[in-house]
């Protein structure tokens, strides 16, 4: 992230360099949230950004389905995406009465029903957005626009109508992003201190494989995932990031 480029002005925006002075991971609650040493997790509205010139949409292979490519060489640190969730759960919704055992299902079953929503009231940028998502990597070759999976095409019709609760969770366990890096035991563990959010569909996120040697790092700021490229990315190579914490050692 240190080596952002100062012409990435959307990002430089919302850039608050006096945090890092102020802030060491020895101060964070949570090591693993560094989005803490770099942006202000106060900001409440953000301008979503996406690098369209860099990054494109394809099948990587039949043993790793769709994913992003690099359309240009990237350099280390450059922002690709500054994105928020296409469908979400509404932290109050789950926070108030929560109870350790529960919270992760409670979670779930209030995106369900939010997506659940977005397809019986014929929501077409949002439905088809995570609509897209559905089926197995491997076996789902559908190239969807970068406006799709960003929640923003109403062109077209509902792909599918009729996907069954089980086929609705499927695509939420494939493809949510749950709170940062906390589990949900924790959250409840530190209420009433509330996290800045909880379970949320990111479908052009989602296009990118897992690495245990990811070539991007992505932070959130509030509910908007921020992703970075971590190093060097040349041209038609795979763009991937690590579906687990960066600060885990190799064998977790």
């Amino acid at each position: 992230l240190c080596t952002m480029q100062e012409n990435q002005k959307n990002v430089n925006a919302c850039w608050h360099k006096s945090n890092i002075c102020k802030m060491s991971l020895e101060t964070i609650h949570d090591p693993s949230n560094l989005s803490r040493l770099y942006f202000d997790n106060n900001v409440k509205t953000w301008t979503p950004y996406v690098a369209r010139e860099s990054l494109d949409v394809c099948v990587c292979g039949e043993d790793r389905g769709r994913g992003l490519i690099a359309r240009k060489d990237l350099p280390a640190g450059q922002c690709l995406l500054v994105i928020p969730p296409t469908v979400a759960v509404p932290v109050e919704r789950v926070c108030d009465d929560a109870q350790e055992d529960t919270l992760e299902h409670v979670a779930e079953q209030v995106l369900l029903q939010e997506m659940q929503t977005a397809i019986h009231e014929k929501n077409v940028a949002i439905a088809n957005s995570f609509l897209v998502l559905e089926g197995s990597s491997g076996k789902n070759v559908r190239i969807p626009s970068v406006e799709c999976l960003l929640g923003l095409d109403e062109t077209g019709p509902l792909l599918q109508e009729d996907l069954t609760e089980d086929d609705l969770r499927q695509i939420i366990r494939r493809n949510a992003f749950g709170p940062d890096f906390w589990t949900f035991s924790s959250i409840v563990r530190n209420l009433p201190k509330r996290p800045n959010r909880i379970l949320g569909l990111y479908p052009l996120a989602d296009m990118m494989n897992h690495s245990c040697q990811p070539n991007t790092v992505r932070v959130f700021v509030g509910e908007y995932m921020v992703v970075h490229t971590s190093t060097t990315i040349a041209a038609g190579e795979e763009i991937v990031s690590s579906y687990v914490p960066p600060t885990f050692s190799y064998p977790q």
